[in-house]
């Protein structure tokens, strides 16, 4: 398994409300109706994807890699979600 892919895929992806875009990021990909949001992030996704980039920044760097990233299939995985622990 390569981590880095792993961590990868819980990037996040700015809030749109389809029913009601005034509640939506004025970041998304359709932005919001609430004109006075500015271009900010509303949804927290940018925070979220800030603290993402430093986890793997870190893992790139202080984490030594290893031939095989394959888990050991005899090895049950954690029955918690790690990643949402850390925050």
């Amino acid at each position: 398994m390569d981590i880095i892919k792993e961590l990868e895929k819980l990037r996040r992806e700015h809030y749109w409300n389809a029913s009601d875009c005034w509640y939506s990021c004025p970041k998304s990909a359709d932005g919001s109706c609430n004109d006075s949001e500015m271009d900010e992030c509303t949804c927290g996704a940018d925070r979220h994807n800030r603290q993402l980039d430093r986890i793997i920044n870190y893992m790139r760097t202080n984490v030594p890699r290893t031939e095989s990233q394959d888990p050991d299939p005899n090895i049950e995985p954690p029955a918690f979600d790690l990643v949402s622990t850390v925050f």
